[in-house]
């Protein structure tokens, strides 16, 4: 809850928007966001909507929404900044006077969102659960009571009503399967529930650290020995390469089998972390670095973070003395679930003279082009 001026204070809620799975499946994009005559004929039907499941009272709150669809991961980021956005923007239209109950909605004429930090990145497979937030902005005592009532009232009552079901048909085209509010916290218990259920309870832990402390470091080792440190939206995390992963592990009977399945949990981390907007540092690994607190490991994770986050080169330099290459042999090792893991770099000579030998990991997906390129490059020199 955060104060706008002496005693204004503001709490948010969500509208799902939940779609047909085979929508998603089709790698169809969230449509584009609403003309500002759409986005307000869309407000004035949400806020129908609420205030016959909260009541009369509800119209001495100002609200503001985008008239913007947003995959879940959009508005679930490290401090939840959509709030602090949509109050300011609520901020900016107050008469001098001070605070107006109003009806605050923001459109576009054109593909392009007006306010960049709320633009929608209508990725393509978002959903099957999309959202519209809603922010509203009152007096403090009664922003409180407001929000007891949203986390008490909402998730079992907060049912849009055919107004808005009807906006949502006609000015989007969706076909929408459900249409709820939720709160917040709401949202994240859904998230958690979800990634539970796929066995990523751990990544949760991270993300509602982000979240709700984003100001507090947090620690999480996973049963595969992934280790992440996180402070606000940086993570870090140390990357091993196999020999270096099979050196901790000396007594596995099938050390690929072990390193595919934690080169899986590190590539998923990292894409849902990322996805939350948390940016994650790949870490030179270290032994040390396991047996460390979330302090002391974060602060030796920083001084590790590798220079390059797209690719690990073992040995750690860029090759040199290759003026004489004659031959060059790049091998990609795969695996069936993951794609490249690792590719051997061999350089010889006309005599057979090896010059280079060394393995490149792609530590996210750019970085299989990046190795491909860069050899490509020698090859052709």
């Amino acid at each position: 809850m955060d104060s706008l001026q002496p005693n204004l204070s503001a709490t948010p809620a969500v509208l799902t928007v939940e779609l047909d799975m085979r929508a998603v499946a089709a790698g169809a994009r969230p449509p584009a966001p609403l003309s500002p005559n759409k986005a307000e004929k869309m407000a004035h039907a949400i806020a129908a909507d609420l205030e016959k499941i909260l009541g009369s009272e509800l119209r001495q709150h100002g609200m503001i929404m985008p008239g913007a669809l947003y995959d879940l991961t959009e508005l679930l980021q490290p401090g939840l900044p959509f709030i602090e956005t949509l109050l300011e923007l609520y901020r900016g239209s107050l008469p001098q006077t001070g605070f107006v109950p109003q009806i605050v909605a923001i459109g576009s004429e054109t593909e392009q969102f007006p306010v960049q930090a709320l633009a929608p990145l209508r990725r393509p497979g978002s959903g099957p659960l999309l959202a519209i937030p809603l922010l509203f902005v009152g007096q403090a005592s009664a922003i409180d009571k407001l929000q007891e009532q949203l986390e008490s009232v909402l998730l079992e009552k907060g049912q849009a009503q055919l107004e808005t079901e009807n906006c949502l048909r006609q000015d989007w085209g969706l076909q929408p399967v459900n249409l709820s509010y939720v709160t917040v916290n709401d949202l994240c218990a859904l998230l958690k529930i979800q990634l539970e259920n796929a066995e990523l309870g751990k990544l949760w832990q991270l993300l509602e650290s982000a979240l709700y402390r984003p100001n507090e470091r947090t620690r999480v080792e996973l049963d595969t020995g992934n280790i992440f440190f996180l402070e606000g939206n940086q993570a870090y995390s140390p990357y091993y390469t196999f020999d270096e992963w099979q050196a901790l592990h000396p007594n596995l009977s099938d050390p690929t089998a072990g390193y595919s399945e934690w080169t899986k949990q590190q590539r998923t981390y990292f894409a849902g972390l990322g996805a939350h907007g948390i940016e994650v540092h790949p870490v030179a690994g270290t032994p040390s670095l396991a047996g460390l607190c979330e302090n002391k490991g974060l602060d030796k994770a920083k001084r590790q973070a590798l220079s390059n986050p797209g690719l690990l080169r073992e040995p750690d330099h860029d090759p040199d003395n290759l003026e004489d290459a004659s031959i060059i042999l790049l091998t990609e090792h795969a695996l069936n679930e993951l794609g490249p893991v690792a590719y051997t770099a061999l350089v010889q000579a006309a005599d057979g003279t090896v010059l280079h030998l060394g393995n490149e990991y792609p530590l996210q997906p750019s970085g299989i082009a990046m190795i491909r390129d860069y050899w490509g490059a020698k090859r052709s020199a």
